[in-house]
């Protein structure tokens, strides 16, 4: 939106120099004409003023060009956009989001569009070590989960991903709010019946054990 308004501003001004450039050089040939008529004795009094209106035309109409071409320069980023690669762009107009996403690439937008990039490369977060997850387990005893989750946003659902999670990194608040917890609950939930103190012992069918999956 400030690229738009910064663009029709310069164009605003441009064509206004333009337009000065020509009143001014319309008025140097009409004092020129005048001029012409003045008796040799008192040219010199007006040709201080004739010879100062010679540069303005040329000059205005100059810093006109230069606005108009500098609008058209802002304008056109302004209007073309570049994802990366991997990842999903999201258009926002007015604060309102687009179900259309852009894949990676140049596209076009409107230029009061703005495009939100979501990182649809694949993620790795590894819960091992001291970043474990604690768990409960069937037995009531406290146990720790090692693990490797791989994720990633399909190009699809950004838009969802951006609406439901807007921040400065949609993915990593993405990440905290669904991947993190779902993962977590998912692992208390497969493993709180798990019983290897009734498997160690021979329970046979009884016996339980932890199916994973998520």
């Amino acid at each position: 939106m400030f690229a738009l308004i910064t663009s029709l501003i310069l164009l605003g001004l441009g064509l206004y120099g333009v337009l000065a450039g020509r009143r001014l050089k319309k008025k140097k040939a009409e004092e020129a004409a005048a001029a012409a008529e003045i008796p040799m004795h008192r040219r010199e009094i007006s040709g201080l003023s004739v010879s100062y209106t010679a540069f303005s035309p040329r000059i205005a109409t100059i810093a006109g060009w230069v606005s108009i071409v500098l609008a058209v320069t802002v304008l056109s980023a302004s209007v073309f956009t570049a994802v990366s690669a991997k990842n999903a762009g999201v258009l926002v107009s007015f604060g309102k989001v687009s179900e259309k996403t852009l894949s990676p690439g140049l596209h076009v937008k409107l230029p009061w569009q703005k495009v939100i990039e979501i990182d649809g490369t694949i993620q790795t977060d590894k819960y091992i070590g001291d970043s474990c997850i604690p768990v409960r387990i069937g037995d009531g005893s406290q146990a720790c989960v090692g693990l490797t989750n791989r994720w990633n946003v399909f190009e699809t659902e950004a838009d969802r991903v951006y609406q439901d999670y807007k921040s400065n990194d949609p993915t990593q608040s993405f990440k905290d709010s669904m991947i993190s917890s779902e993962l977590m609950a998912s692992v208390q939930l497969a493993l709180g019946e798990y019983n290897p103190v009734a498997q160690f012992n021979g329970a046979g069918e009884e016996g339980s054990s932890a199916d994973l999956s998520f």
